[in-house]
């Protein structure tokens, strides 16, 4: 059954599945539900497998085809060992297929915290990357 809020459900007549969302200052609207993805039993060094990382802290402007692919610039960016930052990187684009980011380019999500915050994993995937 698709996603609802209270107004599709009614005019639907379809199951209420508690999907509406909005702005602090706005009306609930349809909305889809945030994802979380299983943890894995890896620390974010170890699914980076010995390799760096880009860890992306600020990306706007992206966007989804409709037929998938996505890409963002990301305005702040830092070269990531799994430990520690080593450095920021130059204004990036990443980029990708949905069916490939959490497919066959899914790493996996950390088991460890970063920075000792709770709750904060970070999801590793591979993507396209290219410098602005």
């Amino acid at each position: 059954s698709p996603y609802t809020d209270k107004k599709t459900a009614s005019t639907y007549s379809l199951p209420l599945t508690g999907s509406a969302g909005g702005e602090f200052d706005g009306l609930p609207e349809l909305g889809t539900p945030m994802l979380k993805f299983s943890e894995s039993e890896e620390t974010i060094k170890q699914l980076l497998g010995g390799q760096k990382g880009i860890f992306v802290l600020i990306a706007s402007g992206g966007d989804f085809t409709q037929d998938g692919h996505f890409a963002t610039p990301a305005q702040l960016a830092f070269l990531f060992d799994g430990e520690r930052f080593i450095g920021r990187l130059p204004e990036i684009s990443i980029s990708s297929h949905l069916y490939d980011m959490f497919g066959k380019d899914f790493r996996g999500v950390s088991s460890n915290d970063f920075l000792g915050l709770e709750n904060a994993k970070l999801t590793v995937m591979n993507m396209k990357v290219e410098k602005l």
